[in-house]
């Protein structure tokens, strides 16, 4: 149960991080208005760079649309990455790269969703095999650390703990 906290409390560092970023914005009509102290005004077919909270409340109201790119080609792309790489390599995915995807999962049609869904299941069991391999083998060096997200980060962490402790009860400390 700590280990799940562990995770969601790397997954909420990074989702607000995520929701501190400037995304594009193209106002639908006129506002002029405050989100949570934060003071917006625009007129229809202007476009701002705003915080994506922001972003989102606004588009939420009606007043704009976030204007995002899809995540499909970047998920096709690290899924084929991933697969190109030996079972002890990772491909590089950005820090917040499962929290994009989800927030592009929540807002895409249950269609594209279920799609979308199938191809992330794919990637996080591979990645999830790698890490794995890489707990057993030996300490993550440099060069993998920088390649894990937040969430891998945490679980390798976890994993690497339980590994440890495994092996020292198993072997009596001997190993």
């Amino acid at each position: 149960m700590a280990e799940a906290a562990r995770i969601s409390s790397a997954q909420k560092a990074g989702r607000a991080g995520y929701d501190l970023e400037d995304v594009k914005v193209t106002f639908t009509a006129d506002i002029s208005t405050s989100v949570s102290g934060t003071d917006v005004s625009g007129r229809e077919g202007d476009v701002l760079n705003l915080p994506r909270w922001v972003a989102r409340a606004l588009e939420e109201g009606g007043h704009a649309r976030v204007d995002e790119p899809s995540m499909e080609p970047e998920l096709k792309q690290a899924i084929s990455k991933e697969n190109g790489l030996d079972d002890y390599q990772l491909a590089s995915l950005d820090d917040h790269f499962y929290v994009r995807v989800q927030a592009h999962l929540e807002r895409a049609p249950q269609q594209k969703r279920e799609e979308l869904g199938s191809m992330l299941n794919s990637l996080v069991r591979s990645r999830v095999s790698k890490i794995a391999r890489l707990v057993i083998s030996s300490k993550l060096s440099a060069t993998n650390a920088e390649k894990l997200t937040i969430e891998e980060r945490s679980l390798y962490e976890q994993m690497r703990a339980s590994h440890d402790e495994f092996v020292a009860h198993a072997t009596g400390g001997a190993a």
